[in-house]
């Protein structure tokens, strides 16, 4: 099966990406706050074993995520997304997102940007 990518980062704008999170997961943070363009990192369970990663001071500061409130509004989340965000997956550490829960994302996304 191919390797998809071990993350999924939404842009404020919508476009979809899949990234692949740094070896040495000490480096997590860092890694992430640079993607999001951030420097605190806010974290939830979108649904069980993943996590969506974002700016926690992005609601004033970010446009709008249109395409990321769809997806959370899909899994019963009402919160307003805004700005970038990073989609991996989670157990009691940051993993990767495995192929078929990356798959399940990005047709969800689609149908929700359709």
């Amino acid at each position: 099966m191919q390797h998809i990518g071990d993350a999924i980062l939404i842009t404020e704008d919508g476009t979809v990406i899949t990234v692949n999170l740094p070896a040495n997961r000490e480096n997590f943070a860092d890694y992430t706050a640079a993607l999001l363009r951030c420097t605190t990192l806010e974290a939830f369970d979108l649904t069980y074993g993943v996590t969506v990663w974002l700016d926690e001071e992005g609601l004033g500061q970010w446009p709008y995520n249109a395409l990321m409130d769809a997806l959370g509004n899909l899994h019963g989340h009402t919160n307003s997304f805004h700005g970038p965000v990073l989609i991996t997956g989670y157990s009691t550490h940051v993993q990767p997102l495995a192929t078929d829960q990356a798959i399940q994302l990005l047709k969800e996304l689609n149908d929700a940007g359709a």
